[in-house]
């Protein structure tokens, strides 16, 4: 499987058609990468692909640069990422991807998990860039405090000097 950060891949900087995707037999993943006009805003307005395996979560909202959504907000916008899910057909969920920041990830899913009581959140979303094996097992430990299947949707070797 595989994603772009948009909810249809043909959408985003001209890439492949969703036929093409499946033509080569991978399997696209829907991402609302975060709120407003080009992103949940839009959406909601085309429609996700149907009866695909998941829909992830808003990109990194816990980074200004990235979908800059406090867990309040996100939590706030999730309904309507249940209710695209639901109309495509999609009956799993991932929660919004995360990574270390100036806002702590795991302190800021903790947040979104307590303003989004009764959401449907099937997995956790993060990122890594370690070059090290051991920061990478300490990372993935971290996230089992959510008690659901973890899924490490953006990973590189790239460690910050």
């Amino acid at each position: 499987w595989g994603y772009v950060w948009h909810h249809k891949p043909s959408n985003w900087q001209g890439g492949p058609s969703l036929e093409e995707w499946e033509r080569h037999g991978i399997n696209f993943i829907p991402m609302v990468w975060g709120a407003g006009a080009n992103h949940l805003d839009r959406a909601v307005e085309d429609g996700l692909p149907r009866e695909k395996r998941a829909l992830l979560g808003f990109n990194e909202p816990n980074f200004p640069e990235q979908a800059n959504l406090s867990p309040q907000k996100a939590a706030s916008l999730w309904p309507l990422v249940e209710e695209l899910a639901r109309n495509a057909s999609i009956n799993y969920i991932v929660s919004p991807a995360v990574n270390f920041a100036a806002y702590d990830p795991i302190q800021w899913l903790q947040e979104f998990f307590g303003n989004c009581t009764g959401c449907k959140v099937d997995a956790v979303a993060f990122h890594t860039y370690t070059c090290f094996g051991r920061y990478l097992k300490d990372h993935i430990e971290m996230y089992k405090i959510f008690q659901r299947p973890l899924w490490l949707t953006e990973f590189a070797c790239c460690e910050a000097s």
